[in-house]
């Protein structure tokens, strides 16, 4: 997984391995909101500056055959989302 985003607002979690260990080991105990504020409590640090909101969650490829596959990323704002438009 590239650190660029995707359309879906997903980018990737650039940690080391143990990090990533780590936040996967927990991945199934606690929301994506505590998810990512672990990953901050380690040091990591999502990839847009001034964004005040963003959650962690497990990307699964296409072809799950690999179990080892599954990935986290940062979820953050939608890149085509233009705000509120009232």
């Amino acid at each position: 997984m590239t650190s660029q985003t995707s359309d879906d607002g997903l980018y990737a979690v650039e940690a080391t391995p143990e990090q990533l260990n780590e936040l996967l080991a927990l991945a199934d105990e606690i929301d994506s909101d505590e998810l990512a504020r672990h990953a901050l409590s380690m040091g990591l640090t999502p990839p847009l500056a001034g964004v005040e909101y963003w959650e962690m969650v497990l990307t699964y490829p296409e072809n799950d055959d690999d179990p080892n596959a599954v990935q986290l990323a940062w979820l953050g704002p939608d890149p085509h989302d233009q705000g509120d438009a009232q």
